[in-house]
This record gives C-alpha cells, structure tokens and sequence, in this order.
C-alpha cells in the first residue's frame, strides 16, 4: 500500500510544472506516506496519511486547472501574435492557475505553525547572541500561506538576521534554488554562488562595499533559511552561521495535526 501511494502522489507532482522544478518538495511529501503490517482489517486513514492524499487531490486539480488556463490564453490571442510570446503567456497563466488551485486546496493544512519553527531561531547563534525575541506569524491570504520566524542577533558590531519560512507552495520562494547548480558569478564587488549545506541546495552571496554576507537555504525542498550578516567580516559569514542552525531536523519537520489534546 505504501509503495502503491507512493507512486501515485509521485505521478501527479510529475503533471505539476512547478513542482516537476522542485523534486525536493516531491521527496519530502512522500516520507510521511503510512504504511501498514497487512492487518486482516484495512485500519482507517490516520490523520497524515489523509493529509497526503489531500495534498494528491490538489495537484490533480490544479494541473487541470493550469491546462485549462494554458488553453484560454491560446485561444483568446490575437490574430499574428508570435507563437512564442503566445506560449509565454500560457506557461504564466498556467502556473498561476495551479499555484491558485492549490491555495484553495486542503493542501495548506500541512504548513506548519509558526510556533513548530521556533527551535530554529535559538537563543545563541554561533558565537551571536539574539537581542530580539523570535518573531514570529502564520500568513494567510492574499497568496499562498506561509509560516515564518524572524529573529536579530549581534556580535560586537556585527548584526545578522534570521528568517526560517516554510515555503511548502509558494513557488516564488522555491524557484530560485532550480538553477542553483549553476550560479557561480564573480564581480568586483564579491560573488555570488551555489554551494551545498548539510546536502541542502544553497545560494550564497557576498558585497563586500557593503560588508554583507548572505545565505539562503531549502531545507527538505519547503523551509527556507535566510541568514543575512551586516558589517561582515568574510564572504562566508553566514554561511558559518547557517551551519549553527539543525537544518536536518527543520527538513523533516511536519505539522502538527489533529485537536489539541487537554490537560
């Protein structure tokens, strides 16, 4: 059973444009998919289990959803407009409506609550120490829902900043790290470039006339790490500091389900 729904959610993110761009996010949906001992009686569907199939169902709806919109855009152009600018606007018609099918799915019951991301914006950051408490927020329409923290830290005169997201459907965020393969861009002014942290896609960018470090990471292909370091000393500080946070827990992290459970 496992391996059967395995293979189904797996073929309809294949059908999805954007996710078809993100393999991460596939791969981490697929580790909570249930799995079972052969009972004699087929139990029911735990909690997450049916979050998943939730999650199937919207795909399948939006790729018909961003077909039908790719469709309208190619027969409402006009007369002699290049086929190419034609396929433009239906590629951008399409993913806007799957994006927007998804957000009216259930889908968004597997983001987590900003309050599950807290543990990643310690106290102590390295050898910063934070001087703000962790602020943190569940963002719900307009666009897709998203949870976030953000918290500032300081060393001496050195400042950085944290921001831990979980970026399950917000295509936006997650499309930067398609191509992060092959950023690798030198100027007079610093660099810019991909790199692995804990085997997590990686962008990291340095200006050195304005002595700032920055990293941004995907965590299991849905949490985004942004750590951005003012007056740095080195293109790497925040990647040094990116290394302080757990980011092989924040991969696998899942929402909480369920009713809250009394005392």
């Amino acid at each position: 059973m496992r391996q059967e729904r395995s293979v189904r959610l797996m073929r309809s993110m294949r059908r999805m444009s954007w996710m078809r761009a993100c393999p991460w996010t596939a791969a981490v949906m697929l580790l909570s998919v249930g799995c079972s001992s052969k009972p004699d009686k087929a139990p029911a569907p735990t909690r997450e289990v049916a979050l998943e199939e939730q999650v199937e169902k919207a795909a399948d709806r939006a790729v018909v959803a961003g077909e039908r919109a790719a469709a309208e855009v190619r027969t409402k152009a006009p007369e002699g407009m290049a086929a190419e600018r034609v396929e433009k606007q239906a590629a951008v018609a399409n993913a806007q409506a799957q994006q927007k099918e998804m957000q009216k799915g259930a889908a968004d019951a597997a983001i987590v609550r900003w309050q599950q991301l807290t543990p990643f914006a310690p106290k102590l950051l390295g050898k910063f120490r934070a001087i703000s408490p962790v602020d943190g927020r569940d963002r719900v329409g307009p666009g897709p829902r998203m949870a976030a923290v953000r918290r500032v830290y300081e060393r001496g005169t050195t400042r950085a900043t944290l921001q831990v997201i979980d970026a399950l459907i917000a295509k936006t965020l997650q499309a930067p790290f398609d191509v992060t393969a092959s950023i690798n861009e030198e100027t007079d002014n610093g660099f810019k470039r991909s790199l692995k942290v804990g085997g997590m896609p990686g962008i990291l960018e340095y200006r050195a006339r304005e002595e700032s470090s920055r990293l941004a990471v995907m965590a299991g292909g849905r949490f985004l790490v942004d750590v951005r370091v003012n007056r740095a000393q080195a293109g790497t500080d925040a990647q040094d500091l990116a290394a302080a946070i757990d980011l092989a827990s924040l991969a696998v992290l899942r929402a909480n389900v369920g009713a809250p459970k009394g005392k």
